[in-house]
C-alpha cells in the first residue's frame, strides 16, 4: 500500500555527500531509499546505511504521500538535517498529552527545552516551520529537533504514562507446620 517514486537529488542538496545513516531519512521523513542510480549509471539496489548520497543521484523512495513530501522538503534543504550533538525525531501526541489543545507558544518548547518544532504532520498535511499560533491536536506528529537529552525529556513530558489501577491480590495466611532449622 506504500507509494513510490523516483526522485532526482538536486544539486546543492544538504543531504548530498551524507550517508543514509547520517541523514536518518527513515526516522525524519518516514521514507525508505530502495535503490540509487548514479549519474555514471551505477545502480545500487537496497543501499545500506554506509551508502553516501551524491548530487545528481536518482533515488527510488517508498513511503506514504506525506512522507514523500517530507523527504522532498528535506532533500531541497527546506527542512534541515541536524548536525553535531543534536537530533530530530517525530513525536505523535497521544490523547492524554498535556500539549493537546494548546498553541505552540503556550507550550514554549524552545524556551523550556531548547527544542524546535520543525514541522507538524496532521491528517496527511505537512506544515513546515509552524509558528506560535499553531494549535496542537491529539494525533499530530511533530518533527522535533534538539539535544538528545532534551528530546528524551520532552518525549516523557508530552506522553505521560497512563495510570494503571492497582491490582488487588488475595492475601492468604498460612501456618508453619514444622521448624525449618533446628536449634
Amino acid at each position: 500500500d506504500m507509494n513510490s517514486e523516483w526522485y532526482n537529488l538536486p544539486s546543492g542538496s544538504p543531504i548530498a555527500s551524507m550517508t543514509l545513516e547520517e541523514t536518518n531519512l527513515r526516522q525524519l521523513t518516514g521514507v525508505s531509499v530502495m535503490a540509487i542510480v548514479r549519474k555514471d549509471g551505477e545502480e545500487i539496489d537496497y543501499p545500506n546505511g554506509k551508502t553516501a548520497l551524491q548530487s545528481g543521484d536518482r533515488l527510488f523512495v517508498v513511503g506514504e504521500p506525506e512522507e514523500l513530501i517530507s523527504f522532498e522538503l528535506l532533500a531541497k534543504g527546506e527542512v534541515a538535517v541536524p548536525q553535531g550533538d543534536s537530533s530530530c525525531q517525530w513525536l505523535r501526541l497521544p490523547a492524554n498529552s498535556p500539549w493537546a489543545g494548546k498553541k505552540l507558544s503556550e507550550v514554549d518548547l524552545l524556551g523550556q527545552y531548547g527544542v524546535q518544532v520543525r514541522a507538524i504532520r496532521r491528517e496527511g498535511k505537512f506544515t513546515r516551520w509552524p509558528d506560535g499560533t499553531s494549535n496542537l491536536q491529539e494525533g499530530d506528529r511533530l518533527l522535533l529537533c534538539g539535544g538528545f537529552y532534551e528530546l528524551g525529556l520532552m518525549q516523557r513530558t508530552a506522553s505521560p504514562p497512563v495510570p494503571q489501577p492497582a491490582l488487588k491480590l488475595p492475601f492468604v495466611a498460612a501456618q508453619v507446620s514444622e521448624k525449618l532449622f533446628s536449634d
